[in-house]
């Protein structure tokens, strides 16, 4: 039926052209004239449309065609000639214009002679050799004749074929879209999806075909455990984007509402996006509890400290009385202010008694002024000092001991007052030459030297001991740290000395500086402001 719209203008004139013929063969003489002339337009009018049109009898017999259907046919004037038979004509038509292959034109033949027989407007077609597309149909007139109808379709056809070229490349296109692809139309029926939508919905698969409602496929997916977003909704009149869980995929959805109805829409697969997102909120979350335990670890370990320190400081405090009097009452024996001891022996051991002692009460006197340090209770006295007094009432503590290893000293005090606390400073020198007395072997050497750089004083003591082991540098800051090989270790000591230097430099904001070279020997610098609160780059705080 389509296709009457088109061949009823042209089955109006074949019916014209019947009823001359019929005019023709019942009317007077006189009305031949008219009917003539009828005749006349008529063809002239079959001649100027562009499609083609044939008149045969009730025996198939061809009474009339035009130009444009022999030439739709490929058929010269003497292959149709009134009185042919339509049997003929397409077999002549066949063998010199059909694109069809030799063994196949008696199946079209029958078909077309069976077509042209029932003559009920069912509609053929076939392209020529020439390449052209040619549709054609028939129809019964009353007289119990036809009239066949063809048409060139060559541009319809290449016009049907661009819009399937270009469907089929616009689903390729779509298909390989990484994400999910589809579309509904206004009453909710599947239009199109992509293959990426049916692996993101694996379980909806078989059902997500062009046509299917989007009310089948929302039980269907609540059945297989999917989660759908139907268009449609007032969440979808405006772009919308939202990230739902569907399986064990976390999806993000995006849907716009087209300008003829209906939606279209994506779905993004972020599954890994929210893991990576997930994974970092539990290393954010397990961070803040580290830093949190940490926090609270800090505090129980300043509050340790502290009831340490105060600890060390009473106990100090406590043990300095009776030491003080033991210290007393062995200077009263070992003078013998009250007669002879009455044996030699009793000289020796009130010596012992009384050195030890002064060992104890150092070795107090040391904890608490560190205990002091680390409570940040210990306050100076600054006072300008001459840095060459100082190193030599240091040296002369320890002359006989140098003496005794006949060590070399070479003193070399550019810089020549510096202003600091007295005690301090003797303390933090002390506590150098001690250690550069102890650990230098026999016939090594100690070099003092002070210099002033970039407005710090710098009071430098060097020896050639064993050296300390890179590790080891920072430890031995650390309180009651005594770090080296046995040999070294067996010279004794508490392990404060460098505690309480590295506390005394920071009080007068400078530092402790070590280098050492195992085997060749250990340089400690003071590096202190020329006057103490003076900005320094680094003090260790």
């Amino acid at each position: 039926m389509i296709w009457l719209a088109w061949a009823a203008p042209v089955l109006a004139i074949a019916l014209g052209i019947v009823t001359l013929a019929l005019v023709r063969s019942r009317h007077t003489h006189t009305q031949r004239t008219t009917s003539a002339d009828t005749e006349r337009r008529f063809l002239e009018a079959t001649r100027v449309v562009g499609d083609g049109m044939a008149l045969w009898d009730r025996e198939q017999r061809l009474i009339y065609c035009n130009d444009a259907y022999r030439r739709l046919g490929g058929l010269a004037a003497a292959d149709a000639k009134p009185g042919d038979s339509f049997r003929d004509i397409t077999t002549r038509w066949l063998e010199t214009t059909a694109a069809v292959a030799r063994e196949d034109r008696e199946a079209l033949l029958a078909r077309r002679i069976a077509t042209f027989t029932c003559a009920d407007g069912s509609v053929a077609e076939w392209r020529t050799a020439a390449g052209h597309w040619v549709r054609a149909s028939d129809y019964r007139l009353s007289d119990g004749g036809t009239i066949s109808i063809r048409r060139d379709i060559t541009d319809l056809r290449e016009a049907q074929d661009a819009v399937i070229a270009s469907e089929q490349l616009m689903r390729t296109a779509i298909d390989c879209l990484t994400d999910g692809f589809v579309v509904f139309d206004r009453s909710g029926y599947l239009v199109l999806c992509n293959r990426r939508l049916r692996e993101l919905y694996p379980g909806l698969a078989p059902v997500l075909v062009p046509g299917a409602s989007i009310t089948d496929l929302l039980r269907e997916a609540e059945a297989v455990g999917e989660v759908l977003v139907p268009p449609g909704s007032d969440a979808t009149r405006d772009a919308i984007s939202q990230a739902v869980q569907s399986g064990q995929r976390w999806l993000v959805i995006t849907q716009q509402p087209l300008p003829t109805g209906g939606t279209v829409g994506t779905r993004a697969d972020v599954t890994d996006a929210k893991r990576r997102e997930r994974e970092q909120q539990e290393m954010t979350r397990y961070l803040a509890d580290a830093m949190a335990e940490m926090g609270r670890a800090k505090e129980e370990a300043e509050q340790a400290n502290q009831a340490k320190s105060a600890f060390l400081a009473t106990i100090s405090h406590e043990l300095r009385t009776p030491l003080n009097a033991i210290l007393g009452f062995s200077e009263v024996l070992s003078g013998q202010y009250f007669g002879p001891l009455g044996n030699d022996r009793y000289e020796e051991y009130i010596t012992d008694i009384g050195r030890a002692g002064r060992q104890l009460l150092r070795l107090v006197n040391d904890v608490l002024t560190v205990a002091k340090l680390q409570a940040g209770e210990m306050q100076i006295a600054p006072t300008e000092i001459v840095i060459d007094g100082l190193v030599r009432f240091c040296l002369h503590s320890f002359s006989t001991l140098i003496d005794s290893k006949s060590l070399t000293i070479n003193v070399d005090l550019a810089t020549e007052t510096i202003v600091g606390d007295l005690g301090a400073l003797r303390e933090m020198v002390a506590n150098l030459l001690e250690n550069a007395v102890k650990f230098t072997p026999a016939g090594g050497q100690i070099s003092i030297t002070s210099r002033t750089i970039d407005g710090t004083v710098v009071i430098s003591i060097a020896d050639t001991g064993p050296g300390i082991e890179p590790d080891d540098l920072e430890r031995v800051r650390d309180a009651f740290q005594q770090v080296g090989s046995a040999l070294v270790r067996s010279e004794g000591g508490t392990g404060l000395g460098l505690t309480l230097v590295d506390g005394f430099a920071r009080l007068h904001g400078g530092r402790l500086e070590l280098d050492s070279i195992v085997g060749q020997g250990t340089t400690a610098r003071l590096v202190l402001p020329a006057e103490p609160g003076a900005a320094m780059g680094d003090n260790r705080d």
